[in-house]
């Protein structure tokens, strides 16, 4: 029962309930994930827009290419607030998934540390079986014991 407290101990001050491997990322993963492809994407529109203002500066004589101008560095502002925001969620994502990753390698020292434990009682009792066959009948031929 005490491994299955320290299971629940990793639980408990890891703050996740789901550390068992699965076939599928946890949620945690996921959202790194997915804040890693916005991130990426909002930095290809970021280099995109820089192109297309660096044309239209070219051509910003007319009060219509100072107008598109205006706008796509307005674009351009928004785009790198955004990016900055999405950055912040993805270094914490990360370091949530950082924390999970410990909690899980904890978590799996654990379960084998019981898992074998386990094991080892099995064995005493198969032992203890086959001490009893020979105890209750002394003519059975002799069941060879492990040390």
């Amino acid at each position: 029962m005490c491994l299955i407290r320290a299971l629940d101990e990793v639980r408990r001050t890891s703050g996740y309930t789901d550390l068992e491997e699965r076939s599928y990322p946890h949620r945690v993963t996921s959202r790194l994930i997915r804040l890693e492809r916005e991130r990426d994407n909002c930095l290809l529109e970021i280099a995109q827009l820089k192109a297309k203002i660096k044309n239209l500066e070219k051509r910003a004589e007319s009060p219509e290419g100072k107008a598109n101008l205006k706008n796509a560095q307005d674009d351009l502002a928004v785009l790198v607030s955004k990016f900055e925001g999405l950055e912040e969620m993805r270094r914490e994502a990360a370091a949530q998934k950082r924390d999970f990753d410990l909690a899980r390698i904890q978590y799996k020292q654990r379960t084998s540390i019981r898992d074998e434990r386990k094991r080892m009682l099995d064995d005493i009792k198969a032992q203890i079986e086959k001490l009893k066959i020979m105890h209750d009948d002394p003519d059975t031929p002799d069941v060879e014991v492990q040390d």
